[in-house]
């Protein structure tokens, strides 16, 4: 299935992997190639994720680091809104 990402979820990747960089430049390419094996996954199996009643989202966590990937499904593709790092406070979340 065909994945997209809104653009507040790149927003989020963008300062996921530039906060990565600054820290251990090459911890950014490990991060990089996690989130994109889980994005691949969801295309793979979009019901995959917990879906969250209230917001009618699903939320995926990346194998291995700290972050979910929130998205929406409808019939033939997949939107990632955001990508939520867990420490965060889960009223955060964005929601569609």
């Amino acid at each position: 299935m065909k994945v997209g990402w809104a653009p507040e979820a790149i927003s989020d990747l963008n300062r996921a992997l530039r906060y990565a960089a600054e820290r251990d430049p090459a911890a950014a390419g490990l991060v990089a190639d996690r989130i994109r094996r889980a994005v691949l996954n969801i295309g793979y199996f979009p019901g995959v994720g917990r879906l969250h009643e209230r917001t009618r989202t699903r939320e995926y966590l990346v194998r291995g680091l700290p972050y979910l990937l929130i998205y929406t499904v409808d019939d033939d593709s997949i939107e990632i809104i955001a990508l939520f790092h867990t420490s965060r406070d889960p009223e955060a979340k964005r929601a569609p």
